[in-house]
């Protein structure tokens, strides 16, 4: 049993346009087999694991300076944080929708809205194979979006912005009504 400690803190102060995407990748196995997982490391985690062999990296994607570390160390650690995955798309008006691969490990997802007063959406969970959702979340503006288990097997989200869609490109009431979807997928570990 190890533990694997990893965790990430700015350089210097962040500024607006920062950009900051700090990951750790994980394979382990034990007896030929082998297992992969990628998280955030942003607000660190501690994940322990039995394993024979280890490889670790825990890295800096943004473009903003960060230190970044990890270790690993023998034993359990009681207090672990669950490890997380945070996809941020493009910025949805209202009437878009953008679809999301879910990965395979996921266990659950939250979905994070800049302007939840003003806007409303809706997630459709589904298999690959048919077409159609398996099940849909929706929130009205100035509801949070719950934590969503997601199903065995689930293999996309399509997040929609189901505000009214303004007349024109740059109608203030189309640009009010947009959101950015940032997807926390939870992992299984």
């Amino acid at each position: 049993m190890l533990t694997i400690y990893v965790e990430a803190q700015p350089i210097h102060g962040l500024d607006a346009g920062a950009e900051i995407q700090c990951v750790a990748d994980v394979v382990w196995g034990t007896d030929g087999t082998e297992q992969r997982v990628r998280f955030d490391i942003m607000r660190g985690s501690a994940i322990s694991i039995v394993c024979r062999t280890l490889r670790l990296s825990a890295r800096n994607l943004g473009n903003r300076a960060m230190r970044v570390s990890a270790s690993v160390g023998p034993a359990t650690r009681a207090a672990a944080r669950e490890a997380q995955l945070t996809a941020v798309g493009t910025s949805l008006a209202g009437g878009q929708a953008a679809t999301f691969e879910v990965p395979a490990y996921a266990a659950w997802l939250e979905l994070w809205r800049g302007r939840e007063r003003e806007t409303e959406c809706e997630i459709d969970f589904a298999f690959p194979v048919p077409a159609s959702p398996l099940y849909t979340v929706r929130a009205a503006p100035g509801e949070r979006m719950p934590r969503m288990p997601i199903a065995n097997g689930c293999s996309r989200a399509t997040v929609r912005n189901t505000s009214p869609a303004g007349p024109e490109r740059d109608d203030r009431i189309s640009l009010a009504s947009a959101f950015t979807p940032t997807l926390i997928w939870g992992l299984w570990l």
